[in-house]
């Protein structure tokens, strides 16, 4: 397989992961990029292996592909020494030094650091394995179970940013780079062609966690970053790309967030700190994740935030106490600056009552933010542990005093119950955005405009070789399309964990059963069913989704463009693509199921649709 096939599925795990994606690199210029991560179990429960693979996407023949491993983590790990990782830690604002980014060294620690660790544990995250006293470990990559990777590639052209275009020209050719957490408290960079570690971070708030974790009997260290984000913001002034992490430790409560400027990682130090903040009884992050980021008005400018969730709190005495809601970080915050005056975080909390006029007591499970063309935040978008859709407004918020609470959107019938499922998606323009998200055993499509007539069209799954044909129920009275669509999962305790872009036209559903195993759909995003085309221009038919991935096995989807005619001046052009869904175990990979997706093109180019974008400073 080429590069520039490969490429294509970087840009589909970038698309859902809110990245956009440029022009493929030329063939065999740029190495291979993979097809899929494979999260393994290592000889104990607290290490693990990170293969990436590659196979012949081949949607005609045979079903199954035999893949090969382009690298696997631990195995380059550990074929290091430890001397030569970069791996850094920060130090909080102390005395004339402010907060600052340090190697994770010895000589580098200030005393809060050292009381934490000693140099034998120190040497032990860094990779030592020769000490009999502390934990044992059959390689130095860690377990990244309930992990996900995030790939970033180089920045690309958006419309409506001004001064983007000299930063996506310098940047490029950057390499790709797979950053993924591990519960030895680290979120690893690595070269997502090569494998190679290029970086890593622990947060400052985890090392006492990472430390306790180098003894044998004590209980694993929480995952740093188990949902990763990153995008282009500017930041004091230039575009740079950052990377955002709530962190939690189960243990104690403790959390926080950390955003790391990632924009060079070929410099000698590819790391660079913004900041890092830890919940307080005054900000109870929760450090779910991903937060994600925001541009604010702020007058005639913007201004970059961090959007992160807050924990509901008991009050005193057994009264409610503060609700659950989004703190807004600001991105530019100074090193040296503490959380106060200008940079104080913003907070927006949900209202006393939900959706059903019932008191809320529920956390917030994932944002989503909704923005206009030239990058300005309108709304967030969140759920929570009781199946509510909540929207945020963000039109001036950085100018109010007392921002007002979130509005109830939607309610879900069952709630989250077990399955942590992740952010909404949304769909279609700003102005009238569509709302997909889950909870519990159901995923609902749900337009967010005032006026919406009728019931939504309620999804049937229909048993069909190892999965099930979704498609609209037959008599449905007053239900309608406008009024979006609703699916009850079919396995019994089935629950959802993730719905993301397929891109374009589709989503990917990931649920989990009670036996620990998944299952992954492929549904089209308008109609809520599993219906494509099975070549271009064809009839639109139904066809089965929803199969089990079986423990040991990662689910993965490809992209890849089909050739359509040449667009005409002055008329509109037509894009195709095949999309197919995965099942990746430790030979092959199996096809599970394929659509064939396609969109119609303007007339004119993007910068003619959204008028002159201004090119000079941001």
């Amino acid at each position: 397989m080429n590069a520039r096939a490969a490429f294509l599925l970087a840009c589909v795990l970038a698309l859902f992961a809110g990245i956009a994606c440029g022009a493929a690199p030329a063939d065999g210029t740029a190495g291979r990029l993979p097809l899929a991560y494979l999260m393994q179990p290592g000889a104990h429960p607290w290490t693990g292996r990170l293969r990436a693979v590659d196979w012949q996407v081949s949607l005609q023949g045979d079903a199954r592909q035999a893949h090969h491993a382009l690298w696997e983590a631990g195995f380059l790990l550990d074929a290091r020494q430890p001397a030569s990782r970069r791996i850094f830690t920060s130090l909080e604002p102390a005395s004339s030094q402010p907060e600052r980014l340090v190697p994770l060294q010895w000589e580098a620690l200030d005393d809060d650091a050292r009381q934490a660790l000693d140099t034998e544990k120190l040497a032990w995250l860094r990779g030592n394995n020769t000490n009999p006293r502390l934990r044992p470990r059959d390689t130095r990559m860690a377990s990244a179970r309930g992990a996900r990777v995030l790939v970033v590639a180089p920045p690309v052209w958006v419309p409506g940013q001004p001064g983007h275009t000299p930063f996506r020209d310098r940047y490029r050719r950057r390499p790709h780079m797979a950053w993924i957490g591990t519960v030895d408290g680290l979120l690893h960079g690595f070269d997502a062609i090569t494998g190679e570690e290029r970086a890593a971070y622990l947060p400052r708030t985890l090392l006492p966690h990472a430390a306790a974790m180098t003894s044998p009997e004590a209980k694993i260290a929480p995952n740093p970053c188990p949902r990763p984000e990153s995008t282009d913001a500017v930041v004091a002034g230039e575009w740079r790309t950052v990377l955002l992490c709530g962190f939690r430790a189960d243990a104690d409560g403790t959390s926080g967030v950390f955003a790391l400027d990632i924009t060079d990682p070929s410099m000698p130090q590819p790391l660079k700190l913004l900041w890092e903040i830890a919940a307080t009884p005054a900000l109870p992050l929760s450090g779910r994740g991903p937060v994600r980021a925001a541009a604010l008005r702020d007058g005639p400018a913007l201004r970059w935030h961090a959007v992160a969730m807050l924990e509901p709190q008991d009050g005193a005495a057994g009264a409610p106490g503060p609700r659950a809601g989004l703190a807004l970080l600001a991105l530019d915050k100074p090193a040296s600056a503490p959380w106060q005056d200008n940079w104080a975080p913003r907070v927006l909390r949900v209202p006393e009552r939900g959706c059903d006029g019932t008191p809320v007591t529920a956390g917030l499970r994932g944002v989503t933010i909704s923005a206009d063309i030239s990058g300005t935040a309108l709304a967030a978008y969140a759920t929570d542990d009781a199946g509510q859709l909540w929207r945020f407004d963000l039109r001036d918020v950085v100018r109010q005093s007392a921002p007002p609470p979130a509005s109830c959107v939607h309610r879900l019938r069952g709630g989250a119950r077990v399955a942590a499922p992740g952010p909404p998606v949304l769909l279609g323009g700003p102005a009238q955005p569509v709302v997909v998200f889950g909870a519990g055993n159901e995923v609902a499509a749900v337009p967010d405009r005032l006026g919406t007539a009728g019931a939504p069209l309620r999804i049937d799954a229909y048993p069909q070789g190892d999965g099930f044909v979704l498609r609209a129920m037959s008599g449905q009275d007053g239900a309608t399309l406008a009024a979006g669509w609703h699916l009850v999962l079919p396995g019994d305790g089935e629950q959802v964990e993730e719905v993301s872009t397929a891109a374009p036209g589709y989503l990917y559903v990931l649920t989990r059963l009670p036996d620990g195993r998944q299952r992954a759909y492929l549904v089209l995003a308008a109609t809520g069913e599993s219906a494509g085309r099975s070549g271009d221009g064809a009839p639109m038919l139904h066809y089965a989704t929803g199969q089990v991935i079986e423990a040991g096995s990662e689910p993965a989807l490809t992209r890849d463009a089909l050739a359509t005619r040449a667009p005409q001046a002055g008329t509109p052009g037509r894009e195709a693509y095949t999309l197919a869904l995965w099942s990746v175990d430790d030979a092959a990979a199996m096809r599970l199921a394929q659509a064939i997706a396609s969109r119609r093109t303007g007339r004119i180019a993007w910068r003619e649709l959204i008028g002159p974008v201004r090119e000079a400073a941001p």
